[in-house]
């Protein structure tokens, strides 16, 4: 609902919408007097019945506006409702007179023909959702078997399609994240557990591709300056995901020595912020020195889609993955940023409100 609220409907407003009636009365009581005064009705009897005319029509208006008032009120209560219109209309009162009862129907048949639809809509979504997990744990099979060709033939000739295998790989996770990511709500379990780990477990899952890219990688700002590790709410699935959606994206827009005079390089970092305070927070940041993101492009690159001038120069950009990040914190409660710098660097935030989970978080 707005923050106002629905205005009530007025009588000058109900006369002013009316307006053809009260002129209709206004006429009628006119043309009485020289109409009775024609029948000999003495000027002290017109008076009195020009007055209980007037009155009558004054009641009959002021029972329709209290007729019509409560079914106009209670259609602006649900216009004003928002994402809790469909709910309203289902249980809407029935209003009085014809117009009233006729609108009451209408909105009722819009809403149950409206939930039908959502019904089917989220039928049909979780049947989607229902094959790309059933496809990719299928699709897992093949392609582990084909690893393990690779693995056990020992060919230096078969490197390359190792490289692909493990492009394909990703993109069966990132398509299974994705489809995941509209009922992230019942996928995830959050709790207390160390950032280190959980980023060096991406780094590891990464390892070939950096490897082959010469890519080095920082993990030391992930503890503490006294060797402890910094612990923040999260589920540990879904953030290994993110990160090492935030290290292709580094991987891919990397350093190039020959052009820019520097090595790649991916730094991760984790610090507790606002210590103490209701807004306590701990901050996850994954930068990379490569090739930044242009200005321009910098507030929509977490849109599905949006690959932007870096991303039309790389064939194989989807532009998914900084929307999924961006998706999957936002249903986390997690908060996000992408800040950089064109042809210097671009570091993603991932912000951790302590606060939020309350007593709900178990600790480890």
């Amino acid at each position: 609902m707005s923050a106002r609220g629905p205005r009530a409907l007025g009588f000058g407003a109900y006369l002013g919408a009316h307006r053809t009636a009260l002129v209709f009365c206004i006429l009628c009581c006119a043309f009485a007097w020289p109409l009775l005064a024609a029948m000999g009705v003495g000027a002290g009897e017109r008076g009195l019945l020009e007055v209980l005319l007037a009155l009558a029509f004054a009641a009959l208006q002021v029972g329709a506006w209290a007729r019509e008032r409560a079914w106009v009120e209670e259609a602006r209560r649900i216009a004003g409702a928002g994402s809790d219109a469909l709910a309203l209309a289902t249980d809407a009162e029935d209003a009085d007179g014809l117009e009233g009862g006729a609108l009451t129907g209408a909105v009722r048949a819009v809403a149950a023909e409206a939930a039908r639809q959502v019904g089917a809509a989220r039928a049909a979504e979780a049947d989607y959702r229902d094959f790309v997990e059933t496809w990719v744990h299928e699709v897992k099979t093949p392609l582990a078997a084909a690893n393990l060709f690779v693995e056990n033939a020992n060919d230096p000739a078969l490197r390359p399609l190792s490289r692909e295998l493990a492009r394909v790989e990703a993109y069966v996770e990132q398509a299974l994240f994705y489809a995941r990511s509209s009922s992230l709500e019942n996928d995830y379990v959050i709790y207390d557990r160390a950032l280190g780990p959980l980023a060096a477990e991406a780094v590891r899952s990464r390892a070939t591709q950096l490897i082959e890219a010469h890519v080095a990688v920082d993990l030391m700002g992930m503890v503490r300056s006294d060797g402890s590790d910094i612990v923040a709410p999260c589920d540990p699935k879904w953030l290994v995901f993110i990160v090492g959606q935030l290290i292709d994206n580094a991987v891919r827009y990397r350093a190039d020595p020959a052009r820019d005079g520097r090595s790649p390089r991916i730094v991760l970092a984790a610090r507790e912020e606002a210590v103490g305070t209701a807004g306590e927070r701990v901050a996850l940041s994954v930068r990379d020195n490569g090739c930044g993101i242009a200005a321009a492009d910098l507030p929509r690159v977490c849109e599905r889609g949006f690959t932007g001038q870096n991303g039309r120069s790389q064939r194989r950009s989807t532009g998914l993955g900084l929307y999924l990040v961006a998706t999957l914190c936002k249903k986390m409660g997690l908060g996000v940023s992408v800040d950089s710098q064109e042809g210097a660097w671009t570091e993603v935030r991932i912000a951790f409100p302590r606060n939020r989970f309350g007593d709900e978080r178990d600790d480890v």
